[in-house]
């Protein structure tokens, strides 16, 4: 028995509650055991007793002079079981501020983020039950998928898959030192220096943590590497520069890969993931193109109900994104969301009108009023909307976790429940104007509800045809206008051209670039929209006017007075005037 102290090492790792007289002095004696040892048991167990006491005499021990020899040790490692140990190991150093600043110096973020991204290959972890028959189909054959190219000097390297990449290590086709390159890395890479070959492919042993839990551990320390050094201080100032930890992260070759762990659907690193977003996109420079990871996408595919990270993240960023799209409007907050395409306009008003806590209870519940339409129902068709458009990638970080999403705007969702509902400021007319299930429904602002309703009348009557047409869109795509086109197909077709024409590819084919993203968006989200006045839609506001005015005359007559000068009423046609006649 190995005696440190006051304590015998095994006793210690399986008691839970001891006291130490000098827990520095301690700690100390037992990092040089672990050195000077040359049986991998006993640094093994010094490792594990030092895990153990850190954290529970973290301001006592303080901080520690050689955690960069202990992240080395994991970067070095080539078992598992030292992997996890070490790992565990730093995340507790971590928990002191000098200990996190030391890792951030010597990039160990980065290591972090690429150990993580592990989290994909967890097969035993259960599969969010919303896939079609597609994923499904997608999933299964995920490994056979050839996106790997192996450095062969004066010859054309063809991709291989995981499965082939094993069959020629185990012939001794390729070796440790061989270059390997897949999309996503930054260039070649030795076959030992990459996360998912090394841990997969060579001889490693069996593991302490599974993949799910090296993600985890991984993200706690990446979360609290992030809150020692805020992008924001006590004065409520913003820091510039960033600070060095948020710069790491959100930079291209981390900030796709944190997001994308958002699609393994494990609650504990979605979580993390919302947490560490929070963190990192504060005050960020680069947050107006976080958009291009596809983040929002891979959260509101998220199946569980923990969202409050979730919906704090999109409550303080789904405003603030750079994309471009002809439906964006300079004063219009439900326009102007990245979440727009994918959510109704009430739930979005919803997430601008009330906190992150109540928007969560409204997104996981069942809503049927004037001001909010929502049902689980809803989020379901919603989920499988989005997995349909990012069915063929999904499937590819099974094959090869560093695949990086190549952002392709969604087709607006048109949900059913909602065809015949008018959404106009905070509320759906149609329910306002059923006074028998709705009496007299409380109005927030009646003035700016009565604005809203009469900016809804003037859109409506002068409805414009868009700057582009539906043939002259296909033709752009490079597809006949005379035929009907799959969504699946003119995604594809789009794709391609995109990549074929992006600037920073192709410096000439910027001109081209963007009339092929103008020509897919007007497929995705005009193609199918009525461009004429409905009679419909005018006779809900209408009627809803009336009924605001007759139940909130009070409320309103001495604004009105001051206004009745400068109001101007939208002109209606001489065909809508007779339809109402008859109405």
């Amino acid at each position: 028995q190995l005696k440190i102290g006051e304590f015998y090492l095994s006793p210690l790792l399986e008691i839970e509650h001891f006291k130490l007289s000098d827990p520095l002095l301690f700690f100390s004696n037992m990092y040089h055991v672990f050195l000077q040892s040359k049986t991998i048991e006993t640094k093994y167990s010094c490792i594990k007793a030092m895990t153990k006491i850190y954290p529970k005499h973290c301001k006592e021990i303080g901080k520690f002079d050689d955690i960069n020899y202990i992240f080395h040790l994991l970067k070095m490692a080539r078992i598992k079981h030292e992997r996890d140990l070490f790992l565990d190991f730093l995340k507790q150093l971590s928990l002191n501020k000098e200990n996190a600043r030391k890792l951030i110096s010597v990039d160990a973020l980065t290591y972090l983020v690429d150990l993580s991204t592990l989290a994909h290959l967890h097969v035993t972890r259960a599969i969010v039950p919303l896939q079609t028959l597609m994923l499904e189909g997608s999933y299964s054959n995920s490994f056979s998928y050839p996106e790997w190219f192996i450095d062969q000097t004066q010859t054309t390297s063809s991709a291989f898959s995981i499965e082939q990449l094993k069959e020629k290590y185990e012939s001794g086709e390729i070796k440790d030192n061989t270059k390997i390159w897949a999309q996503g890395m930054e260039g070649w890479k030795l076959l030992e220096d990459i996360p998912q070959l090394k841990w997969t492919i060579l001889d490693t042993g069996i593991s302490v943590l599974n993949e799910s839990d090296l993600a985890i551990v991984s993200l706690d320390i990446l979360i609290q590497s992030c809150k020692f050094f805020p992008n924001i201080n006590d004065q409520s100032a913003i820091i510039r520069p960033l600070p060095r930890s948020k710069r790491q992260l959100s930079n291209f070759r981390c900030l796709p890969h944190i997001c994308q762990l958002l699609l393994t659907f494990h609650p504990p690193i979605v979580e993390r993931v919302s947490i560490l977003l929070n963190e990192i996109m504060l005050e960020n420079p680069v947050l107006p193109q976080l958009y291009i990871t596809g983040c929002y996408y891979f959260l509101l595919m998220y199946t569980g109900s923990n969202i409050g990270p979730i919906a704090k993240f999109l409550k303080s960023t789904h405003l603030k994104q750079g994309f471009n799209s002809e439906e964006k409007k300079r004063n219009n907050r439900i326009s102007n969301s990245i979440l727009s395409p994918v959510l109704p306009a009430a739930l979005i008003s919803y997430l601008e009108s009330y906190d992150h806590i109540k928007f969560s209870e409204a997104f996981l519940g069942e809503c049927d009023t004037p001001e909010l339409i929502w049902s689980s129902e809803m989020r379901r068709y919603m989920m499988e909307k989005i997995a349909l458009h990012l069915a063929d990638f999904t499937p590819r970080l099974k094959n090869n976790i560093k695949s990086v999403y190549i952002y392709c705007p969604i087709p607006h969702i048109e949900y059913e429940v909602l065809k015949n509902e008018l959404f106009c400021g905070r509320y759906y007319l149609k329910h306002l104007c059923d006074t028998v299930k709705f009496p007299n429904w409380p109005i927030v602002d009646i003035v700016q509800t009565l604005r809203d309703i009469l900016d809804a009348w003037k859109e409506e009557v002068n409805k414009k045809m868009p700057t582009i047409s539906l043939s002259e869109a296909l033709k752009v795509l490079e597809l006949e206008p005379e035929e009907t086109h799959e969504d699946s197909v003119i995604r594809r077709t789009y794709l391609k051209l995109a990549a074929k024409y992006h600037p920073d590819k192709n410096p000439d084919g910027r001109q081209i670039f963007e009339q092929i993203v103008k020509a897919y968006e007007h497929l995705c989200n005009f193609s199918n929209k009525d461009y004429s006045p409905s009679t419909y839609n005018i006779r809900l506001i209408l009627k809803s006017q009336s009924i605001l005015f007759v139940n909130h005359k009070t409320g309103i007559k001495l604004v009105a007075t001051s206004r009745a000068s400068t109001l101007q009423v939208p002109r209606i046609s001489h065909a809508h005037t007779n339809y109402f006649q008859r109405d």
